[in-house]
């Protein structure tokens, strides 16, 4: 089980008893993967492929795979700094987005895939 040092499922793995062997990134963690080294990743979906598609050849992404089944479901958040004066503004235009696209059905169709 390979997991990424820092992340909140490298201690959960150490409560459960399950061995887990660290590396410093997403990255290096897929790359044990290629060399035989650890067998499964953890990761969102989203960043996983992103990763993968960023730091690797076509023929080396298609040796990787994601089970069907989420093992985790998680909240994600946008912040934004209480420094930058247009924070409010920022955080009003995403609400604004995130409605039109929902209401659209175009936000639905976005993370389905």
């Amino acid at each position: 089980m390979g997991v990424t040092v820092g992340y909140k499922n490298e201690q959960g793995y150490k409560d459960l008893g399950i061995p887990a062997d660290a590396a410093p990134s997403e990255e290096m963690n897929f790359k044990k993967m290629l060399a035989g080294r650890i067998d499964v990743y953890q990761t969102s979906k989203t960043v996983g492929w992103a990763t993968i598609n960023k730091h690797f050849t076509p023929e080396e992404a298609k040796q990787f795979t994601t089970h069907p089944k989420n093992v985790a479901v998680d909240d994600y958040f946008v912040i934004f700094s209480k420094k930058n004066p247009n924070s409010k503004a920022l955080a009003d235009k995403l609400d604004s987005g995130m409605k039109k696209l929902k209401a659209s059905g175009a936000y639905d169709k976005i993370m389905s895939q």
